[in-house]
């Protein structure tokens, strides 16, 4: 602002009409987007996916952090802002970087963090694969159910620690198995001998 206070107002710059549709017209806030959810200045920012990603910034005092993104509508407007501390900076933060997109990665050259001015870059992988489920030994895989939030994430975490043990206990299976197979051997034919008898008598 005008006062040097951060602010995170979002404004939206819009484009005339006809023969002025490459024209930006003026920059406005518009009543169907919602702000920032804290103040920012210095803020990286940059465009991917058909998302807007807001990240670091400074408060007025020190570099932050945190990831913001959202998904415009097809109006332009911006209904809600999401927030995974996963998806964070490292904790030294980061204002004023150069952001980029390079293929799959986002990255964000030099700014300041709390250690200083910076000469290094972040990186960050924006296209990441589809989740899905691989099922026992043999890789069956099967897309997964994706729930957004730290619920889902959680939910991730659980499925993907069953699936672990799942996969640890049958090898555990296995291997009991190849260590005993005279005994199996020796189960296997009795139970055919007993079926034998049962089928003669």
């Amino acid at each position: 602002m005008a006062d040097g206070t951060p602010t995170g107002t979002v404004q939206r710059g819009e484009f005339g009409t006809a023969d002025k549709a490459t024209t930006l017209v003026q920059f406005g806030v518009r009543a169907g987007s919602i702000n920032l959810p804290a103040p920012r200045t210095n803020i990286d920012g940059f465009a991917a996916n058909g998302n807007l990603y807001a990240v670091g910034g400074s408060d007025g005092t020190t570099p932050q952090r945190t990831l913001y993104w959202g998904v415009p509508t097809s109006a332009g407007d911006i209904p809600e802002w999401k927030h995974l501390v996963v998806s964070d900076l490292p904790p030294e933060g980061n204002a004023g970087g150069a952001s980029l997109i390079l293929g799959p990665d986002a990255i964000i050259i030099g700014g300041t963090t709390t250690n200083g001015v910076s000469a290094g870059a972040v990186r960050a992988n924006i296209a990441p694969s589809e989740p899905f489920f691989q099922l026992g030994l043999f890789g069956a895989i099967v897309p997964a159910l994706k729930i957004d939030g730290e619920i889902g994430q959680q939910l991730g975490y659980l499925s993907a620690n069953t699936i672990g043990v799942i996969n640890f206990a049958i090898l555990v299976a296995i291997g009991v198995a190849m260590a005993h197979r005279p005994q199996l051997r020796a189960w296997r034919d009795r139970r055919r001998r007993e079926k034998e008898l049962k089928a003669r008598a």
